[in-house]
């Protein structure tokens, strides 16, 4: 007898998870041929099906089920995630925004008497699974799989839908092939993954938890100890002194501009073992169960990744962008070296990674070389104002490092510029850090006021007291208590660049925006014209916010992302995971309901009637006390004007990216506009050097 169905439907609903799943499955199509069980006895099933309306699910499987000798042939078309994301609920504290999986997938289950080692002699798969006297060894299964997959347009938010943690275009597999054998061993080809415009949002709160971490649902840290983490050393060198060297590092002296140091992990102790495992090794495949594991390439074209450090005061952003790379050749051969070529920009400059590496082989294999030219430092002041108590004013930060690790040696080469740096005033909180760090930075300037460091490290990775990450640092702050500038000559300190005789040495900003809008955005391509005809020039640019102008205008945004979080609050799930806050419209006819809402929740004491309810009030009424009560921080004033500096940056590079490395970023200020008697919003200033 056979089996044939028509236009089948399933649902499956799933009240366990906190949020119900809902799972159905409709034009379900099933057609059988001969049904038997008798061993040996063909088994020919044909299924297909829509899955939640959109996606397909198609499986053909021909064979035997006694013994179990089988070929599925599977495809799925536009898979959509969405519908599992209550199970991603009930692990995570994530949604799906988007998700939809295709694959192309051929498995063949092929059933064998007992286990066979690799000389094809029969054994148990495992102790326990030894058979007993009499007893023959249970069947073991033999599996192949081959085809392609891909996850497209993947959207993963955090709980609330209000900020996307990560997405990405497509993720894909392609000539895949795996294979497990009845003995246990594993082997795993894939012709090549490929991964495009992945996202990944990393924020650290200033609980020092992080949204990856939350995430997974892990709990913020204690207190003390999360306060512990933004901390300075507690370590800190008197004045005029230098800091104890540390037992891997030491001083060649200097040559020329630049500042050579080397350290080694061997001669921390000469009258220490050497360790055990001392001496070159053969390298060994460490892959776990696989015997073979090939990748023929893996690559990434159109990454980003945005990180944020809310513990820092202000917030410290930043943004590694255009993310292109390619690794080939990845194999558990030890002789092999796969081949990595990586290149990205973090902030408009342009980082390289190049070289060979074997990450499957024990000990690991490494030759790398990793370049950024002109990083700028002023985004990394708070980091410095909280580790050597100065913040950067301006600056800018090279690197070039290459790193080679083989037979557990690793051998690197640190190269870092430091250019035309200037710091501002120490900060002079009780805890700051107390380096010698204007006389440092003094001794090491060359005549250009660049510092050139030269750090090589080198140890065996097998030696429990070597720490590559600790040796560079401990050598870094070595020269880092000399870090400090002198004054730099200005060249020139007015734009005056005409279109109607207007002065344009500054860009305006309305009260509490960073946006700008036609008429500055006109006024800067004009400043680009003349950095083009004068390539020796450079331009600082300085954000400033105006406390009166600016404290209004923050509040009034601040109010009005009130009325967003509270009209997004009461959409559905659905509706959260695919409209942000920040997009969220607000219409006439709904603002007064919102407002009253938003009026009635603000944690502040309000009029009540007769019987203890809140009064209605008019809208001018409610609109003045949420406004009184929104507190406005200097703070947030500083990182508004340096948000202003980032957009006028960031505008300039875009008209001509060719001016990454004239156009720099100065510290931000938070002052009343002079000549501005009416309190309008901060100017972003501009000065040519």
């Amino acid at each position: 007898a056979s089996l044939r169905m028509d236009e089948g439907r399933v649902t499956f609903e799933d009240r366990q998870p906190k949020d119900a799943g809902v799972l159905t499955l409709e034009g379900m199509r099933l057609v059988t041929g001969p049904l038997s069980p008798q061993r040996g006895a063909p088994l020919d099933v044909d299924f297909g099906a829509r899955w939640q309306k959109q996606g397909t699910i198609g499986i053909k499987a021909k064979g035997t089920a006694q013994p179990l000798h089988l070929t599925v042939d599977s495809k799925l078309a536009k898979v959509d995630l969405r519908p599992l994301d209550p199970y991603l609920g009930e692990v995570t504290d994530l949604l799906f925004g988007s998700g939809e999986v295709s694959s192309e997938l051929k498995v063949t289950l092929r059933e064998q008497a007992s286990p066979v080692d690799r000389t094809g002699r029969p054994r148990p798969r495992s102790a326990s699974a030894a058979p007993r006297a009499g007893q023959a060894a249970e069947p073991a299964l033999e599996v192949n799989v081959e085809g392609a997959a891909r996850l497209d347009n993947l959207s993963l938010k955090l709980a609330g839908g209000k900020q996307e943690l990560a997405s990405l275009r497509r993720f894909s597999v392609r000539g895949l092939r795996f294979g497990q054998q009845p003995s246990g061993d594993l082997s795993l080809r894939v012709q090549e993954v490929g991964l495009e415009r992945p996202k990944l949002s990393v924020m650290v709160f200033k609980d020092g938890s992080t949204s990856i971490g939350r995430a997974m649902g892990a709990k913020p840290p204690a207190g003390k100890d999360a306060a512990k983490d933004a901390k300075a050393p507690e370590t800190q060198a008197q004045p005029g002194s230098a800091p104890a060297p540390a037992a891997t590092s030491g001083s060649q002296g200097t040559q020329g501009p630049g500042v050579a140091a080397s350290s080694s992990s061997s001669e921390a102790d000469a009258s220490a073992p050497p360790p055990a495992t001392g001496g070159a090794a053969a390298a060994r495949p460490n892959a776990g169960p696989f015997t073979t594991l090939e990748v023929g390439s893996l690559s990434i074209s159109g990454g980003e990744l945005r990180f944020r450090d809310e513990r820092m005061s202000p917030a410290y952003a930043a943004e590694m962008s255009d993310i292109e790379g390619r690794i080939s050749g990845v194999s558990l051969d030890p002789a092999s070296r796969a081949e990595v070529q990586l290149r990205a920009g973090i902030e408009g400059v342009p980082v390289l990674v190049g070289g060979t590496v074997n990450p499957l082989i024990h000990p690991v294999f490494a030759d790398i070389r990793f370049t950024m030219s002109g990083l700028d430092l002023v985004p990394l002041s708070p980091y410095a104002v909280q580790y050597i108590a100065y913040p950067v004013e301006h600056g800018r930060f090279s690197a070039d490092v290459a790193v080679k690790a083989e037979n557990w040696v690793l051998d690197a080469d640190n190269h870092f510029t430091l250019s035309q740096i200037e710091l501002g005033g120490k900060d002079n909180r009780p805890d700051a850090p107390n380096y010698p760090v204007k006389l440092g930075l003094a001794l090491l300037q060359d005549m250009s006021g660049n510092v050139d460091l030269r750090l090589p490290v080198k140890g065996r990775l097998d030696d429990p007291e070597f720490r590559l990450g600790g040796v560079v640092m401990q050598a870094v702050l070595n020269l880092m208590v000399k870090v400090v500038t002198s004054p730099f000559a200005l060249v020139g300190s007015v734009l005056s660049l005409g279109s109607g005789g207007r002065d344009m040495r500054y860009v305006e900003f309305p009260p509490g925006v960073a946006t700008l809008n036609e008429a500055a955005e006109k006024d800067l391509r004009a400043v680009v014209e003349v950095l083009r005809q004068r390539p020796r020039l450079k331009l600082e640019v300085q954000g400033a916010a105006e406390p009166d102008g600016d404290t209004r205008g923050l509040k009034e945004q601040a109010l009005l992302r009130a009325l967003r979080e509270a009209k997004h609050a009461s959409l559905s799930r659905a509706e959260r995971a695919r409209v942000n806050v920040d997009d969220v419209a607000i219409d006439k006819d709904e603002y007064e309901d919102l407002l009253d809402e938003v009026y009635k929740d603000a944690p502040f004491e309000k009029p009540r009637n007769v019987v203890g309810f809140t009064k209605s009030q008019p809208v001018d009424v409610m609109e003045a006390a949420l406004k009184e009560h929104y507190e406005v921080t200097p703070e947030a004033l500083k990182e508004l004007a340096t948000a202003r500096a980032k957009a006028v940056r960031d505008k300039l590079l875009e008209l001509d990216p060719a001016l990454g490395e004239r156009v720099f970023l100065s510290g931000a200020k938070v002052a009343p506009a002079e000549g501005d008697a009416d309190g309008n919003g901060g100017k972003v200033t501009l000065v040519l050097e």
